[in-house]
């Protein structure tokens, strides 16, 4: 209440002294009745107060007035909170807004105004009104020697339920008191002002804080990008690495085997080796034995030499025994030839085992080669480990089933789990840490297609907090192109995905906005369709077609028919008229209800029969209702108003256009003739030409001929080269279709558009209608 006390004295002293003050002649009338609302705004209580955030002005004027408070309101505000001001036309559209001001203009309808406003939490302000019981506040005719500038119905108020301020109710313009008011008003707006200006420079500080922050998050995301590049290439780089070590494994694996095969052959002729040389020693122990033999033999048969002479009785025997000793030579003669090939056989193995080891050598250096790309290579794994540690990105190592092997210190960071705590608390699994039943399928593909995939998911961390993280998984294959691990990296897309499901949101809301907003305008059009003439009706007096194509859903555009029997004094006639309304779409829509009411009723009560009578009256009721002698509207509708009567065999048809010319065709002329209409609309109060009087134009046809009532939408239809559909051509079809049946002249005229328009938008609301005179009637 402090607070409002403090702004109260302060505008409730520009108010006063705006009363009194030598400029207030220097403004419009307008505007110090706008600045007066502001002021005594200040001086008001209303009902909850403390839960009102903005207030509403309820304007019942012209558009002047409104421009006046709405151009205020948008510099000013009532108690520190913003003001809405809302311009009514109409009494009965007016709503409980905080204040409703009644013009001048309008104060022959304050009583209204006060029986929709009766005991309702609403200031009514009126201006000068003879019938000041119906507003709590009315302004006074402005005396400068006066100092009462209005006059406060202090019983309306309570009714009303509205409350003033003492110093309002007592002081009433007093011009010292409110001369002093205002200059310590000045002093406090400089102050004001003074911290506005303090306000303003933390607020340009605070922008350039701001810029800082959004460069510094610039570089840090060129940061995060880069890393997580530098991750990609060192990703690929692992990919090369464990592929090629899984490669050497397989290899120095086969040479494993082969050495342990070769080995065991080793031992085994090394085995046959050793039996070997046992066979030679003992074969060379026999052939010492055998020469010790042969010796012995040589000497014996020396000395049977020496008794061979002595006795020749022993020649049989000794030759026996020679023979003896021809086959043990030749025995011993084996013996050498084996031994010969035993040492030839153990010179050829001796050679194999040298190739052997020197291949063993080989593969020997093979294998410390191996090792050694081994050690780099766990190098380069210790680098990437140390990238992956250091990056904010989650990274996780998982076998080919989806099961943690190990996170990186960015994982911890981001959700909070090590990777015992992700196992403990959670799952060792990522399908069921996630728990996202999507997670699987995803995986399952990766596996099955051996290709990189990544999915968005809305992870819990160990905090409880919620992050969205999209989770790129690349699969690491083996030389068989099978999935041996599964490398993950989870990036926070937290503030994206926040941004996307508020976009979301609001794609939603606006869908739904549209669709309210169409089936508002199909109902719309089930009503214009209500106004429109039935074809029963129509058809009862003669055959016609009509082409009505709105622009949109809804048309400015109708076409209008009435019947008025005959009566006494006045015989049967016929109404005719195609009328097009100011704009096309919903505002096209409600001129042309208006303007369907108003023929009807000029018509059918008024009992009016000249068309130029009609339009004239159509114009004074269309201004009277569109208030355009107070306001700047301008709306009004052209059209082309025929009143057709039988008398006998011809009908005696009079018309008069607003802007619309009618075409009509006589069997008699045998041509198309046009009757030109006033270049003039209904409504509206800007007439480039001057005034300009409807006039009547009489004309008789008979039965056959044809009526056609156009608006202008056929005519300005552009074609893709930009040009005009143009009154020379619709005649020019019109001469075409004269000799066809009605439904045959609709197809050609709407051929004739197609074709013209092509791919081209529709311009504007189109409307054709053929009327063939024919005796029903």
């Amino acid at each position: 209440m402090k607070y409002i006390s403090k702004y109260y004295c302060l505008f409730l002293a520009i108010f006063l002294v705006s009363f009194i003050s030598k400029n207030a002649y220097a403004q419009t009338e307008d505007q110090l009745r706008a600045e007066w609302i502001f002021n005594i705004a200040f001086g008001v209580t209303w009902e909850n107060e403390n839960d009102i955030t903005s207030y509403t002005i309820g304007v019942f004027s012209s558009k002047t007035e409104f421009n006046s408070i709405e151009k205020l309101a948008a510099s000013r505000t009532i108690k520190g909170k913003p003001v809405e001001v809302i311009r009514y036309s109409e009494y009965t559209e007016i709503q409980a807004n905080h204040i409703v001001y009644v013009t001048k203009n309008e104060n022959a309808y304050l009583g209204f105004v006060y029986q929709q406003l009766k005991d309702k939490n609403v200031l009514i302000i009126s201006d000068r009104s003879k019938q000041p019981e119906y507003s709590v506040i009315n302004f006074l005719k402005f005396d400068e020697s006066k100092s009462k500038r209005f006059a406060i119905n202090k019983r309306l108020a309570d009714n009303q339920r509205i409350k003033f301020s003492t110093q309002l109710l007592k002081l009433g313009g007093d011009r010292e008191v409110l001369q002093a008011i205002y200059a310590e008003t000045n002093r406090k707006l400089r102050e004001e002002q003074k911290k506005l200006e303090e306000r303003k420079k933390e607020i340009v500080e605070k922008e350039k804080l701001l810029i800082e922050q959004v460069e510094k998050i610039q570089s840090q995301r060129d940061s995060i990008k880069s890393k997580e590049n530098l991750i990609s290439i060192k990703e690929s780089e692992l990919v090369f690495q464990n592929n090629r070590l899984d490669s050497m494994s397989f290899e120095v694996l086969q040479q494993k085997e082969e050495l342990t095969q070769n080995m065991a052959i080793l031992d085994a002729q090394t085995d046959n080796i050793n039996k070997q040389r046992e066979f030679a020693k003992e074969l060379n122990e026999d052939i010492v034995k055998s020469s010790e033999n042969l010796e012995k033999q040589k000497e014996e048969l020396r000395k049977n030499q020496e008794l061979l002479g002595e006795s020749q009785a022993t020649v049989a025997t000794q030759k026996n025994i020679i023979y003896i000793f021809i086959g043990g030579g030749i025995l011993v003669l084996f013996l050498l030839i084996l031994i010969i090939s035993s040492y030839l056989n153990k010179q050829k193995v001796n050679k194999q085992l040298s190739e052997q080891y020197v291949a063993i050598n080989a593969q020997k250096d093979e294998i410390e080669n191996q090792s050694m790309q081994l050690e780099m290579a766990n190098v380069e794994l210790e680098k990437l480990s140390l990238v992956a540690s250091e990056t904010d990105n989650a990274v996780t190592i998982m076998d080919v089933r989806g099961n943690f092997e190990w996170v990186n210190a960015g994982f911890t960071r981001m959700y909070g789990y090590t990777l015992q705590l992700l196992k403990n608390e959670l799952d060792n699994n990522i399908v069921g840490a996630s728990g996202n039943v999507e997670v699987e399928r995803v995986l399952n593909e990766i596996i099955d297609t051996k290709k990189t995939g990544s999915y968005q998911n809305l992870n819990k961390t160990r905090s409880g907090g919620e992050i969205w993280a999209q989770t790129t998984i690349t699969p690491i294959l083996d030389e068989n192109n099978e999935v041996t691990k599964l490398i993950s990296i989870d990036t926070d897309i937290t503030l994206e995905k926040k941004s996307e499901i508020e976009i979301v949101k609001q794609k939603e809301y606006i869908e739904l906005q549209n669709e309210q907003i169409t089936s508002s305008i199909n109902y719309a059009k089930n009503i214009q369709q209500a106004i429109l003439p039935v074809v029963d009706d129509i058809n009862k007096f003669f055959d016609s077609f009509v082409i009505f194509r709105p622009r949109d859903v809804v048309s400015g555009d109708f076409y209008w028919f009435a019947h008025r029997p005959a009566t006494e004094g006045f015989s049967e006639k016929l109404f005719v008229a195609t009328v097009d309304c100011t704009g096309h779409g919903v505002p096209g829509a409600f001129m042309s209800m208006i303007g369907s009411r108003m023929l009807s009723e000029i018509v059918l009560e008024r009992k009016l029969t000249s068309p130029k009578d009609i339009l004239e009256i159509l114009d004074e009721k269309v201004k009277f209702a569109l208030r355009q002698e107070s306001t700047d509207n301008n709306d009004g509708m052209d059209l082309a108003l025929c009143v057709i009567e039988k008398e006998e065999d011809a009908y005696h048809i009079t018309y008069s256009g607003a802007k619309i010319d009618l075409y009509y065709f006589s069997h008699k002329n045998d041509d198309i003739t046009i009757l030109s209409s006033e270049r003039r609309s209904i409504g509206g109060t800007v007439q480039k030409r001057g005034h300009i009087d409807f006039s009547d134009k009489d004309f008789y046809l008979y039965k056959d001929d044809y009526l056609w009532l156009s608006t202008d939408g056929i005519i300005d239809q552009n074609n893709p080269e930009r040009k005009r559909f143009g009154t020379p051509k619709f005649i020019e079809t019109l001469k075409d279709a004269k000799e066809l049946n009605l439904l045959e002249q609709k197809r050609l005229i709407e051929k004739e558009l197609a074709d013209h328009q092509g791919e081209e938008e529709q311009r504007d609301d189109i409307t054709i209608w053929g009327i063939k005179l024919i005796n029903k009637w």
